[in-house]
């Protein structure tokens, strides 16, 4: 199965670095400073206090690429649009194409079905290109649980977590997703397979929308987050706002608040995504989130 990797950032570098230590070689889109860098020295991994490195093969040109199977574009919401030429030379007629974001995505009304079947969402994209340029057909949604950071350009620390939730956008699950979900875990990922996809981003938007946004305004690492009682109030209150809007749009994710908070325990001293691209100037990914 012949993956291409968009983005080589923490998450990115994450999946990369695990198919390529499982043989898979997979192809690694990064830019500039970035990829010359894996080029150079590969990537290196700090992981359960040991020192990996793997090689992927890293392009910042798509055009001699050719056709993938799949896809993972694990860029944040707000890059997607500027990085449709990167995408358009990988794929073919039965590519599939996995958003692996944050947030609510600009697919989220597209084949769901009902009265709000194609319903834009100018939010997170607000030209409508990249509604335009993914059919439904060839998206499969992807729900990311890795905890990892990027200290340095081609260097993870990779503290957490190597999980991934996918889904049919579209219908229900079949062959297609099936044989993805198998070909990853073969790469040493955890990945389950989602009847509801939207359910399962909702799931997650509620600890992106409390603790990522929460993490920015207080500077603060998870364990503050969870063991400050205001601001864990204020975590509730997020996810309590979520919760209602997933009921509105008619999906139900799997478990309430307090399990919701329960699953980041034990995460001291660990910096939201958000928190990372916040100290670091980038951009942050506000409309995908709130």
């Amino acid at each position: 199965m012949r993956i291409a990797i968009i983005g080589a950032g923490a998450v990115g570098g994450a999946i990369a670095h695990a198919l390529t230590l499982a043989g898979a070689d997979p192809t690694l889109v990064a830019r500039g400073a970035t990829a010359a860098a894996i080029a150079h020295d590969g990537l290196r991994v700090s992981r359960g206090g040991k020192q990996e490195r793997s090689r992927p093969r890293v392009v910042e040109a798509t055009g001699a690429a050719g056709i993938h199977d799949v896809v993972i574009g694990t860029l944040k919401a707000q890059d997607w649009a500027g990085a449709l030429p990167l995408f358009e030379p990988l794929i073919g007629p039965s590519t599939i194409v996995v958003p692996a974001i944050n947030g609510i995505p600009w697919w989220y009304f597209q084949g769901i079905g009902g009265s709000r079947e194609g319903t834009a969402l100018a939010s997170v994209d607000p030209s409508g290109v990249l509604g335009a340029a993914f059919s439904a057909r060839c998206l499969v949604g992807g729900v990311v649980y890795i905890a990892a950071s990027r200290p340095a350009l081609g260097a993870l620390d990779w503290s957490g977590g190597k999980r991934l939730v996918l889904g049919e956008i579209a219908g229900p699950n079949g062959a297609r997703v099936a044989a993805l979900a198998a070909f990853l875990r073969g790469c040493g990922l955890d990945v389950d397979v989602a009847p509801d996809i939207r359910a399962a981003m909702w799931l997650k938007l509620m600890g992106n929308a409390s603790f990522n946004s929460l993490s920015v305004l207080t500077l603060a690492t998870m364990d503050p987050l969870l063991g400050d009682p205001a601001l864990r109030a204020i975590c509730v209150d997020v996810m309590g706002e979520i919760l209602a809007l997933a009921a509105a749009t008619g999906a139900a994710p799997s478990i309430g608040i307090e399990a919701r908070l329960a699953m980041m325990s034990g995460m001291v001293g660990v910096r939201t995504s958000t928190l990372q691209d916040f100290e670091a100037g980038r951009s942050l990914e506000i409309a995908a989130l709130v």
